[in-house]
């Protein structure tokens, strides 16, 4: 499954479930080049947000290009989104 469709369940799971998904992701990412961008991203799933802002200056990851996210322009700010 690709990580993006893996924090958009994460997003809409509650409880015990959201939990033990965010387990398995942590567990997938533990040694991804991209960690601290992913567990910034699985923070804020757990909010229910199924994006991340990243300000005006982003290049997106190329190593997460194939992972379900995309990056939006949303006038002031980019945002990254998953799902």
């Amino acid at each position: 499954m690709k990580l993006g469709i893996m924090l958009k369940n994460i997003t809409e799971a509650k409880g015990e479930t959201q939990e033990r998904l965010s387990c398995e992701f942590t567990q997938l990412i533990s040694n991804h080049q991209e960690r601290k961008l992913l567990e910034a991203c699985l923070r804020e799933a757990k909010r229910g947000r199924m994006f991340i802002n990243f300000g005006r200056n982003i290049v997106p990851p190329e190593t997460l290009m194939d992972e379900a996210f995309k990056l939006t322009d949303d006038g002031s700010m980019f945002l990254y989104r998953w799902g």
